[in-house]
């Protein structure tokens, strides 16, 4: 019986390594950040150190990924937050429940964008805030949540982004978490009549 010699995987280029680590590692949907271990690609990384550092590279840059803001933040968040592996996402998707306790997003949360911008890979974020707190923020927004607003738009137009989107979310009943969510692009201009309404490509958040 004949012996089986292993693939020399690692002797391929590395754009035909790469042509074949994404097959395992791109995945369809966004990936929520909060809970990633579904989709973490554990087994692979513990080929080799050379696979674990190319395939975690892929993993972060070739995904979208999804954070979802509510009014207590700090404990979901910071495991990611605190995390190196922030500067490998390129793509983030941000769903603004709610800006956090007190000044939350402007003390904690917009930095962390600004420096995943700055100093990592950040270049496609998309942000979807609820319909009824544009209208109001749009019109009479003051105080804490005002400021917000404002940082949030501030971001949003940071040059280094390729694509930048301030959406506007409206839900089904199923609610905010739910593949029924609709955004709108409110991005620089007033408030836009509800006739205007794109679904997502994908459906979900």
């Amino acid at each position: 019986m004949s012996q089986q010699i292993p693939f020399p995987f690692l002797t391929l280029p590395p754009e035909l390594r790469t042509k074949i680590l994404l097959h395992s590692l791109r995945h369809p949907t966004p990936i929520p950040l909060s809970s990633p271990s579904a989709t973490y690609p554990h087994a692979l990384l513990l080929v080799s150190s050379q696979i674990h550092t190319e395939a975690q590279s892929l993993y972060f840059s070739s995904n979208t990924f999804t954070l979802t803001l509510h009014r207590h933040n700090d404990d979901a968040l910071s495991p990611f937050l605190c995390s190196p592996h922030r500067f490998l996402v390129r793509s983030l998707r941000v769903v603004i429940q709610r800006w956090g306790a007190n000044d939350y997003f402007v003390r904690s949360f917009s930095p962390v964008l600004e420096d995943m911008i700055l100093r990592g890979g950040l270049r496609r974020l998309v942000v979807g805030v609820r319909e009824s707190d544009v209208r109001v923020l749009e019109r009479v927004g003051v105080g804490m949540e005002r400021e917000n607003w404002s940082v949030l738009k501030r971001l949003m137009r940071d040059p280094d982004l390729e694509d930048g989107k301030l959406m506007s979310m409206g839900r089904g009943e199923g609610g905010f978490n739910e593949c029924d969510l609709w955004w709108r692009d409110v991005s620089w201009g007033q408030y836009e009549a509800r006739d205007n309404v794109v679904k997502d490509a994908d459906g979900c958040v």
